[in-house]
């Protein structure tokens, strides 16, 4: 059921067996379950399976917490019997004077909202166990094995960070209640469309290998009353998730927020897809959820792809070499600091130490190679450095105020060597050091 006014409507029924003891036919009951005590039941009444028909109960479906009226009353539809609720005709929702106003709310088919298919959790868990997990392994290759090794690193840990993320908001769903969502400032509920842009075919994202371009549309909800800026958590370039009412079985597309216009009271979306077509999708009301930003991730993952497919050049040999995420170890020691670290309160890098400070007995034969070669690169001068220009950093270096000698040892050595890692506890001066650095590169040396 989607786009009604009663936000408690909206959401999946799923079906169950008939009650013709209460509802007088054999016709199917189906039913949305709110919490462990409550339920929305949506069902058809015949007037004509009793003896004296109440008027106020004609024949048709009905949405109520219980079978026969019995409880809270909703929503009817007078109409003739059919297997499922109607999805043509338009609804109508009791107000508090007992009168009955038109609803925009209607059913649909759940796959014309989404493809995905809705287990039961010993249907879900039977149909995993049959999954051969070794058959889904693949094989990255690449133009060197450092270069094939870091990219599926890397890749893997990107993918499980989103995946993580992905759960966080999922579980999130599954403990907290929407009215509560809404009340954090984490949900709109009930929104309607004010207004859907032209569809572009194309999308101006980079899409991810295999994945194909569905194109980008977007879209502009009309934001509820009294919404403002300080209780509300939806910001520019967030990534919304678009529902009908249930964000895990109702799902309609993700996009990203452009714009938010708490005076106007409108949310532009660039919706990944388009939303669905059809005559009533302005008429219907909209969940909006905070989700997993998979712009980040895209993003992430295509800049690793353009790392790993680039020409090489001295800095990707050097990342690569060392092996995956031991660029610190090869340069500074068998720990990833510096072995001048004791007594030092900035904890800052000083010129890179020779191979004497690990244990050569710790590592194998291969591994010393990378080490060396990491090493070697690190400690070359870059080919753009200028001499003269050197000089005059090491004049400025000795003149900087409030440094500890190894932050004046690593913002020296930063100008002319290929590697430099500053790295210390909190407090010790990274972030003054490295805006040193970065102040020194534009203005003494001219890197651009």
């Amino acid at each position: 059921f989607r786009g009604s006014v009663v936000a408690k409507l909206n959401g999946v029924y799923h079906r169950k067996a008939a009650c013709p003891a209460i509802t007088g036919n054999s016709l199917p009951v189906y039913c949305k379950q709110l919490d462990k005590t409550e339920a929305i039941y949506a069902y058809f009444w015949d007037s004509a399976s009793v003896e004296e028909p109440d008027p106020e109960w004609p024949t048709g479906w009905y949405l109520g917490t219980q079978l026969g009226g019995a409880g809270i009353t909703y929503a009817q539809i007078l109409c003739t019997a059919s297997i499922a609720p109607p999805s043509a005709s338009e609804w109508q929702i009791k107000k508090s004077k007992g009168s009955w106003v038109p609803d925009p709310g209607r059913f649909f088919p759940h796959a014309q909202f989404s493809n995905a298919v809705i287990l039961e959790s010993e249907e879900a868990e039977k149909a995993l166990s049959a999954v051969d997990l070794k058959a889904l392994r693949g094989r990255v290759s690449g133009r060197d094995p450092e270069t094939t090794a870091y990219f599926s690193h890397f890749f893997v840990l990107l993918a499980l960070e989103h995946l993580a993320e992905v759960r966080g908001f999922r579980g999130r769903w599954g403990f907290r209640s929407q009215k509560e969502l809404v009340g954090f400032g984490l949900c709109f509920d009930s929104i309607p469309v004010t207004e859907l842009k032209r569809k572009s075919d194309v999308s101006r994202r980079m899409p991810l290998p295999g994945w194909p371009d569905e194109g980008s549309q977007t879209v502009v909800f009309e934001l509820p009353k009294g919404t403002n800026e300080e209780k509300c958590r939806f910001k520019r370039a967030e990534s919304v998730l678009i529902s009908t009412g249930d964000p895990l079985r109702s799902r309609i597309c993700e996009g990203s927020i452009t714009n938010i216009d708490f005076v106007e009271r409108t949310l532009s979306v660039k919706v990944n897809g388009s939303m669905p077509v059809g005559a009533d999708v302005q008429r219907l009301r909209y969940r909006l959820d905070l989700y997993a930003n998979r712009t980040s991730y895209e993003r992430q993952v295509t800049a690793l792809m353009q790392f790993v497919a680039m020409e090489r050049n001295k800095m990707c040999d050097m990342l690569v070499a060392a092996g995956v995420g031991k660029v610190d170890l090869a340069v500074l020691g068998g720990d990833g600091f510096s072995a001048k670290k004791e007594g030092d309160a900035h904890g800052a890098l000083v010129p890179p130490p020779s191979a004497t400070n690990v244990d050569e007995k710790e590592i194998d034969e291969e591994e010393e190679k990378r080490k060396q070669k990491t090493l070697a690169l690190a400690d070359e001068d870059v080919e753009e450095a200028d001499p003269q220009k050197i000089i005059d950093a090491k004049v400025e270096t000795s003149r900087l105020e409030s440094v500890s000698a190894s932050q004046r040892d690593a913002v020296l050595n930063s100008m002319s060597k290929r590697l430099t890692i500053v790295q210390g506890p909190p407090g010790t001066g990274k972030t003054y050091t490295s805006v040193r650095i970065v102040t020194m590169w534009v203005k003494t040396m001219g890197y651009s």
